[in-house]
């Protein structure tokens, strides 16, 4: 191993979170095998593998009339490996592992807290923002070289920096702890140490978690502060939501697939309700809310009984189904703050981005008014136009054609 980089991601569980399997996210019909205990690791872990069935690729059908394509058969494996170190539960993933971690159970913006601690902010590599006007807008902005956040084109003070990857700054031996460091709320490293270093390595990891040295250069990942679980702020904001979409809401409401989608894999969404699903092409709100409105579901229900999964074109599961709060994007304002629902976490909105944003839309208003075009009198020729606009606004005529 000592030779061989290792890809993998980590993930830190809330604190309080129990050692055991009941933690992990089984959907129905998976088979989930459980592996002996390793001896060759001294930290308590439990190491699980899902054998997904094989399936024939939905392609084979338009070409078997032409080519003797066998018994081609698509399968895949994945892996979790759940483990304690420094009094907190941590796992690590392989293959499709990552949808047995339950989302709403690991430390929200851990990988990338961790990542801005590390990386030279001037050797960005990848850089994925989420926009929160009512057409949300998921942007991956992606650099040949390691390069300051702007030249990726990312306006950090109107958007939110959801994943963020690089290189480790240079010194303190930092090619040897990671070559690269990828994070949103897991973390991806590259690494050249093994398995049996991962306790270790996971006290370095919680100590980059919790430290601050990133507010110099990457201070602007806290403009959305993550609500902690627990919070008696998020059944107030999602009881406003409930009004919300109650009263099929679309200027404070809107739907977006969490993260970046492989358009290649893709296939379609399927909505369900109980017993209930249809099948959707495109995740637009007023299709979702038709779809609610004939299910009749009640309210208080849509938030955490309507699920959504994403398949393949061959029907496999892209994603596991997962509640509707996690695809709906929403604004809420409550007690004089403002909170956004992003990937079915709540952020509190920093007051002092708030008022940025808010004063340099009024000053888009305000430019916009001084640089419109007056109205287009009766019988005036081009010309004419040109020359009364231009003394109205205190305009310089370039050219008449």
């Amino acid at each position: 191993m000592a030779n061989k980089t290792w890809h993998v991601s980590l993930y830190l569980f809330l604190e309080g979170t129990q050692f055991q399997r009941s933690i992990l996210r089984i959907p129905k019909g998976t088979r989930l095998i459980e592996l002996p205990q390793a001896s060759t690791l001294k930290y308590p872990h439990l190491a699980y593998v899902v054998r997904n069935k094989s399936n024939t690729p939905s392609w084979a059908q338009h070409l078997s009339d032409h080519f003797k394509l066998g018994n081609l058969k698509n399968q895949a494996s994945s892996f979790v490996l759940l483990f304690e170190a420094c009094e907190r539960i941590w796992a690590i993933s392989h293959g499709n592992g990552y949808h047995l971690i339950p989302p709403n159970s690991i430390e929200p913006r851990f990988g990338i807290r961790v990542v801005a601690n590390c990386i030279d902010p001037l050797a960005i590599q990848t850089v994925d923002t989420r926009t929160t006007d009512v057409i949300s807008r998921t942007t991956r902005a992606q650099i040949s070289r390691g390069s300051a956040i702007g030249d990726l084109g990312v306006t950090v003070d109107r958007e939110l920096i959801q994943y963020l990857a690089g290189a480790p700054t240079v010194g303190d031996d930092a090619e040897s702890w990671a070559s690269r460091l990828a994070g949103s709320d897991s973390l991806q490293v590259s690494v050249t140490w093994g398995i049996d270093d991962l306790a270790e390595r996971a006290a370095e990891f919680l100590e980059r978690f919790t430290a601050t040295e990133y507010k110099e250069s990457f201070g602007f990942i806290d403009n959305y502060r993550p609500l902690r679980t627990g919070d008696a702020q998020i059944s107030v904001l999602n009881r406003e939501l409930e009004t919300l979409i109650a009263d099929r809401d679309s200027q404070r409401v809107s739907l977006a697939v969490p993260g970046v989608l492989d358009e290649e894999s893709f296939g379609r969404f399927v909505i369900s309700h109980v017993r209930k699903s249809q099948t959707i092409d495109e995740l637009n709100l007023p299709e979702v809310y038709q779809i609610l409105d004939e299910w009749s579901v009640e309210s208080s229900e849509i938030l955490s009984k309507v699920k959504i999964r994403i398949v393949d074109k061959d029907g496999e599961i892209i994603r596991p189904a997962e509640s509707l709060s996690r695809y709906i994007t929403a604004e809420v304002h409550h007690n004089a703050s403002t909170y956004v629902l992003l990937t079915n976490q709540w952020f509190s909105i920093d007051d002092g981005y708030v008022q940025k944003v808010n004063s340099e839309i009024q000053h888009l208003v305000k430019n916009s008014r001084r640089h419109s075009l007056p109205d287009w009198q009766p019988k005036m020729t081009e010309a004419q136009y040109n020359q009364s606009a231009a003394e109205l606004r205190q305009w310089q005529v370039i050219g008449i054609i």
